[in-house]
């Protein structure tokens, strides 16, 4: 089985499967946190709910956990250079703790939204003090997200010394995802990979998986190189996710 592929999903006993980038409507995503853990439930996945810098998604997921669910704290933090980091943490009191220590004093809000006004060394520094797993996100997608598609190479020095690169992203187009894994194998680094879903739809069509049952098992593969990462972007990547994030903002009035 390769290590990282465009291509459906098999689904092997003993494995732990876990869409580990996902948006949800505390903050700019469409799909309720109640509508997540449906899904997962329904596919028998895990999932990271990881909004931008905003965790209460992620909190309130484990509010309404049940034993079988497997949820992993995360959030996605943007630095004063316009760069995105995914933390990952190993139970949801320490990312708690982190996040009301180390962040809430150093964000700001955009639009709908908020960033911080860290510098990416900063929060490269924040990520080897807690005990996380630090993750860049679409490496080379930025130009989709209204940033420069030199972004990655501008910042690469730092960005190199993160924990993993996210090799598949759902909302990132083929040939950019294809390059992020072409310099993940050049470089040998820690991989990921998660649909970056800001609507219910697409949860479950990128998924990072191995065998492992508890969470510190699941991070250590992810650092150990010993997880695999496999399925296919959305169609029409940011189009069909606009498409679909005004279908589900639709669904949630009419379920009031």
């Amino acid at each position: 089985m390769s290590h990282i592929s465009f291509s459906k999903i098999p689904k092997k006993s003993g494995y732990r499967y876990v869409d580990m980038h996902f948006h949800t409507t505390h903050s700019d995503g469409a799909a309720t946190v109640d509508q997540i853990l449906e899904k997962i439930r329904r596919l028998n996945i895990g999932v990271a709910i990881t909004d931008h810098t905003e965790i209460a998604g992620s909190v309130e997921a484990f509010s309404k956990k049940k034993k079988s669910d497997f949820l992993i704290p995360g959030v996605e933090l943007r630095s004063n250079e316009e760069v995105d980091v995914l933390f990952y943490f190993y139970n949801i009191d320490e990312m708690k703790q982190f996040f009301e220590k180390e962040i809430i004093p150093r964000r700001v809000k955009v639009l709908i939204c908020y960033k911080t006004n860290l510098s990416l060394e900063e929060i490269y520094e924040l990520s080897k003090k807690y005990n996380c797993v630090a993750c860049i996100p679409h490496p080379f997608g930025y130009s989709m997200r209204g940033g420069s598609n030199k972004t990655f190479e501008e910042n690469e020095p730092i960005l190199k010394k993160f924990d993993v690169i996210e090799a598949i992203n759902g909302g990132t187009s083929r040939k950019n995802n294809e390059k992020a894994v072409e310099y993940i194998k050049k470089n040998n680094m820690c991989y990921s990979g998660g649909t970056d879903g800001h609507s219910i739809y697409p949860l479950g069509n990128v998924l990072t998986f191995s065998k492992a049952k508890t969470i510190k098992e699941f991070l250590g593969n992810i650092k150990n190189k010993k997880n695999h990462v496999m399925g296919k972007e959305m169609q029409f990547n940011k189009l069909g996710e606009y498409f679909y994030y005004s279908k589900n903002k639709i669904r949630n009035v009419f379920k009031k």
